[in-house]
């Protein structure tokens, strides 16, 4: 067990000294140290032969913990802004659907309205060719004119309706 204890430190000191940057180091007793590669300093002196494998050792393991947790902590920082930009993108593709369903319901309307103003067209047409081919004096040339007149609303009726019935079905 002491033989592992000394390989995981010595690992880890290698660890710690391979990232060539300077660390702070702050123990459980409150003492500051600052560690660059294999060197300790505390107060800008160098204390490494002054201090203790087992000392040595703690502070390794200090700043693995911090280093790790510090990993952590920006392993979560990262899943959280790529869950950010994956809500936005789902918002932002929401709101692009939102917005089709609203031209969609425009569009409807707008087709309804058309249809209804269609038909009441031919309607009042029909009625008024009724109403004066019952008159006297209704020549065929009105005649022709109004059954022109009539074909060409029950056409426009047809395709309003077709329209109106195709937004239905999308």
């Amino acid at each position: 067990m002491m033989k592992y204890l000394k390989i995981v430190s010595l690992t880890m000191v290698i660890t710690v000294s391979s990232c060539g940057t300077t660390h702070q180091v702050i123990t459980d007793s409150g003492e500051i140290y600052e560690v660059k590669g294999d060197t300790y300093y505390k107060d800008g002196k160098d204390v490494t032969s002054k201090i203790s494998d087992s000392e040595k050792d703690h502070i390794v393991t200090t700043l693995n913990r911090r280093l790790e947790s510090e990993d952590e902590l920006l392993a979560q920082q990262e899943a959280i802004e790529e869950a950010r930009e994956e809500a936005e993108k789902a918002l932002e593709e929401a709101d692009e659907q939102a917005e089709a369903i609203q031209e969609k319901l425009e569009a409807t309307k707008e087709a309804r309205e058309n249809y209804i103003q269609a038909n009441k067209d031919l309607n009042q047409a029909q009625k008024s060719y009724k109403r004066l081919r019952k008159k006297e004096g209704f020549s065929t040339k009105d005649d022709a004119k109004w059954t022109k007149k009539i074909n060409d609303l029950s056409d426009k009726l047809k395709e309003t309706e077709q329209k109106l019935n195709n937004l239905m079905d999308e």
